[in-house]
Order: C-alpha cells, then sequence, then structure tokens
C-alpha cells in the first residue's frame, strides 16, 4: 500500500511539475508580448529565446520582428524563415520574412514574399497591409537602361551626296 501511495504521490508531483512548467512558458510568451508591445527588443528577445523550446512558432515570429526593430535583419530572416517553415501558410511569419529582406535591400525576394502573404492573408485588414507593403517595395525598385550608341550603314550608293542628287532631280522639273 505504501508503494501505491508513493506512486500516486510521484505522478501528483509530476502532473503539478508539468503545469507549473507549462504555466512558467505561456507567462514567457506573455512577457516576450508585452516586451515587444513595449519596444523593449532585448527583454522581449531573452524571454522568447527561454520559451523558443517549448513553442519555437511563437518563439521565432517574436525573436524576427524583435531583431528586425533592432536593425538585425539578416538574422530575423532567418527566424522568419523557420516559422514559414513551421507554418507555410502563416501571415504573420510571411510579413516578417519580407520585411528582413527588404531592409537587407532584397527586393525581388521581398516582392516574392509580400506576394505570398497576399495569397495566405484571411482579412481585408491583412490584403491590405501586403498590398501597400508591396507598393513600397516597387517603388523603391531602382531602374537602370542601357544606351547604345553606333554607325548605321548609309544609302549614299553612289558616294554622292543627297544634296546634290535633290538639285538634279529637281532641276529638270523646274
Amino acid at each position: 500500500m505504501t508503494r501505491n501511495y508513493t506512486k500516486s504521490k510521484f505522478l501528483a508531483g509530476v502532473a503539478l511539475g508539468i503545469s507549473l512548467t507549462a504555466s512558467t512558458a505561456f507567462a514567457d510568451l506573455g512577457q516576450a508580448q508585452a516586451a515587444l508591445a513595449s519596444k523593449d527588443f532585448a527583454s522581449a528577445i531573452n524571454l522568447a529565446q527561454t520559451y523558443y523550446k517549448q513553442s519555437p512558432y511563437d518563439a521565432a515570429l517574436i525573436m524576427a520582428r524583435s531583431l528586425i526593430e533592432v536593425g538585425q535583419p539578416a538574422l530575423a530572416e532567418r527566424y522568419a524563415r523557420f516559422a514559414v517553415d513551421i507554418v507555410p501558410n502563416s501571415f504573420a511569419a510571411r510579413i516578417l520574412t519580407a520585411t528582413a529582406l527588404r531592409q537587407q535591400g532584397k527586393n525581388f525576394e521581398s516582392e516574392i514574399q509580400f506576394r505570398r502573404a497576399l495569397d495566405v492573408a484571411d482579412t481585408d485588414a491583412e490584403r491590405k497591409m501586403a498590398r501597400q507593403s508591396m507598393r513600397i517595395v516597387e517603388n523603391t525598385k531602382k531602374w537602370s537602361g542601357n544606351l547604345t550608341l553606333g554607325i548605321a550603314p548609309t544609302t549614299n550608293v553612289g558616294k554622292v551626296s543627297s544634296a546634290q542628287r535633290l538639285g538634279t532631280v529637281f532641276d529638270d522639273f523646274l
């Protein structure tokens, strides 16, 4: 009987430990989101890193957004792409990936990601955000062109200038 009591006590302790760990993880996520909202990006990054193992998708989004804000778009792109790999139809992950690419000057890739974000957008507000972002990318594209100059073949077959030929033609006419 003591064995069953000890076993049930152990299982209760494990259940309590799991519930405390889960509530701590959710608290970290909430704290990370609150830090992100209050523009405390260093705290948001630290809290998201501690939460990363429990929910990698949410932590990756918080990391990507925070890293974009602190001026590290290359690292933000890695986290955003990781979030896209986990949830391919995620509007937030696509927008963050596109924004990180745009900040790196990769306009073509950025435009592709904004178009994909438009494809997976669920609400009108999301569609509007994706379209506005695409317009910004299109307006910042650098235009380039080539101008070529060359020598074209001439119609001066008889090595006579056109002024002399016109004079002979019109002399008889007048």
